[in-house]
């Protein structure tokens, strides 16, 4: 790497793991009513709120 060429990151490893991790959560809540019952899916919103 010189000098005339800098790289830039956007974002740091526990940046993207932490994006990841939101998005994979707010997956689970879109398909949790299809498998689950409504108190497991009242219980799993609680703690967003």
């Amino acid at each position: 790497m010189s000098a005339a060429s800098p790289v830039i990151e956007r974002g740091t490893a526990a940046s993207r793991i932490a994006a990841i991790a939101v998005a994979l959560i707010i997956a689970l809540l879109a398909i949790a009513p299809q498998f689950l019952s409504a108190g497991a899916v009242d219980r799993m919103t609680a703690l967003f709120i």
